[in-house]
């Protein structure tokens, strides 16, 4: 079927996998778009409701708010999520330089891929078992459930759930940016300058600078950490911190503190119940 020269301003169309549409202008109303289906010369302005649904089958062009995307060797790219709207990464779907706009969604399921993608205030990015988020920035929240997030920045005020069986790697979290590791997550490599609480899951070869402060919980695991001059490390009882330097402060407050060089000018302070072991003192 083929949807041709049609303006949408309110009601609600879709486009299900195998159909087509071409010179379609949407200015109110919602408009879902199926994995697998072709649309061309598609115009969307800021007042549209857009669902749509990619995969590696899906052909798309046009602009959102007169910024041009298309599908280029199966990859979507630049194409604008706006306010209220959500885009679903699916079967091998893949997108490249997407802005996900106030209260746009971006979920990302099992062999899809998303990369470079900014996600504004209030925006959200979830990548679910098996999908991966490359890049970009998150000034809003993301979502990590059994999925991988690598090499994305969480800006000041945004927040990172990682979940278990969900891995953060290299992730940069800026001042007063979030990052949250749930029992079985892991969160490897990068550096905060923020704030990263570890419930039960793992941190691993992570750099803690200026201004930054990493909570270790009961159940929680943080290797080769390295703690730079007022950084603040503190682990609670049942966590372990084992590794790495301490050029900051660290308060163990009944947790464990192992094989960990205390470095010239550092504090450690080791509270009732707390245990400091096989550590060096330089």
């Amino acid at each position: 079927a083929l949807l041709e020269d049609t303006g949408i301003s309110g009601g609600y169309v879709t486009i299900s996998s195998g159909g087509k549409g071409k010179n379609i202008k949407i200015t109110d109303g919602t408009f879902q778009i199926k994995a697998g289906a072709a649309v061309e010369n598609l115009s969307i302005t800021s007042s549209a409701n857009i669902d749509l649904t990619l995969n590696d089958k899906t052909i798309l062009a046009g602009n959102v708010s007169g910024r041009a995307f298309q599908t280029k060797n199966g990859v979507l790219e630049n194409y604008t999520n706006l306010t209220n709207c959500l885009l679903k990464l699916e079967n091998k779907g893949k997108a490249s330089g997407t802005i996900v706009e106030k209260d746009g969604h971006i979920y990302i399921s099992s062999g899809a891929q998303a990369f470079n993608t900014v996600v504004k205030e209030n925006g959200d990015l979830t990548v679910y078992s098996g999908g991966l988020a490359k890049g970009g920035s998150c000034y809003g929240e993301t979502y990590i459930y059994g999925g991988t997030l690598q090499d994305m920045t969480i800006q000041t005020g945004a927040y990172a759930h990682i979940s278990s069986g969900a891995q953060a790697i290299d992730t940069v979290v800026k001042g007063n940016g979030v990052l949250t590791v749930y029992s079985g997550g892991l969160a490897k490599g990068g550096s905060c300058y923020g704030h990263a609480y570890i419930k039960g899951g793992s941190l691993q070869d992570t750099t803690f600078l200026s201004g930054a402060y990493a909570y270790i919980s009961s159940g929680a695991q943080a290797f080769n950490t390295v703690v730079r001059e007022n950084g603040v490390l503190t682990v609670y009882s049942g966590g372990l911190a084992k590794g790495g330097s301490c050029y900051g402060h660290a308060d163990i407050k009944g947790g464990t503190l192992q094989d960990m060089t205390i470095q010239t000018g550092a504090y450690i302070h080791i509270s009732s119940g707390a245990l400091l072991e096989d550590t060096g003192i330089s």
